[in-house]
């Protein structure tokens, strides 16, 4: 059995509305850039930047009337759930991707109460080299 801290995860969250006053919604685009990890037991970062999770859970608050959104609900959302090796295989030097593109590549949209079961199912589809960092405070930096 696998369990979630088996794995790392990477989320990334967007929405077509703002806090700010908009002309129109937001273009969905998350950041999936490789970063070079640092490793608080060692007090170092890696020497090449890599996407370092074995999976990415994409979060979309659903909705354009800002009125009628709530982002504490999570019937609200919908999240994309992907297997890093996906992203390295399809986008290996992108540093983001558009909604269209994940779903082309085969993320799994779920609900809420869905996604433990998409994160298990993208873990366990993983190859054995995604396996993630050594430390599990490894956190990802900008380049």
């Amino acid at each position: 059995d696998l369990k979630m801290g088996d794995v790392g995860i990477e989320v990334k969250s967007a929405a077509y509305v703002q806090a700010w006053k908009q002309a129109r919604p937001s273009k969905i685009v998350f950041s999936v850039r490789r970063a070079r990890g640092w490793d608080g037991d060692t007090d170092t970062y890696a020497d090449s930047p890599r996407r370092s999770a074995g999976v990415y859970v994409f979060c979309l608050l659903e909705g354009k009337v800002k009125d009628s959104i709530d982002p504490l609900d999570t019937t609200h959302w919908t999240f994309y759930v992907l297997p890093t090796s996906q992203l390295n295989r399809h986008f290996p030097t992108h540093k983001t991707i558009g909604l269209n593109r994940l779903e082309e590549v085969g993320a799994e949209r779920c609900t809420y109460g869905e996604l433990n079961a998409a994160i298990e199912k993208a873990a366990a589809s993983r190859p054995k080299e995604d396996s993630p960092p050594a430390s599990p405070q490894a956190t990802p930096m900008a380049e």
